[in-house]
């Protein structure tokens, strides 16, 4: 077994064998700050949740209407087009 690995393994037991010996005293603290602080995380992520779907939806609507912009500047566009195209190749008539 390679010494680093070694060092590595009995430094991870012996912090864990601490940790497991000192609970009586951390446990308490931590239930103490650590259930607010959660809490408190979980409501924030809401909250930024609630303010992303709302401007998420503001920017799809504003794209909805850009679009539907572009569509009759498209369809305007078309028909003035049209309409030049068909005056500037009137028939004439024959007739006398």
């Amino acid at each position: 077994m390679p010494r680093a690995y070694t060092s590595g393994l009995l430094t991870g037991l012996a912090l864990s064998l601490g940790a497991a010996l000192l609970a009586p005293m951390w446990r308490p603290a931590v239930s103490r700050w650590g259930r607010p602080a959660a809490k408190a995380a979980i409501k924030q992520g809401l909250v930024a949740y609630e303010v992303g779907r709302e401007r998420l939806a503001e920017l799809g609507e504003t794209l909805e209407d850009i679009l539907a912009e572009a569509q009759v500047e498209l369809a305007t566009e078309r028909l003035q087009a049209g309409a030049a195209a068909g005056t500037s190749q009137q028939p004439t008539t024959g007739m006398h």
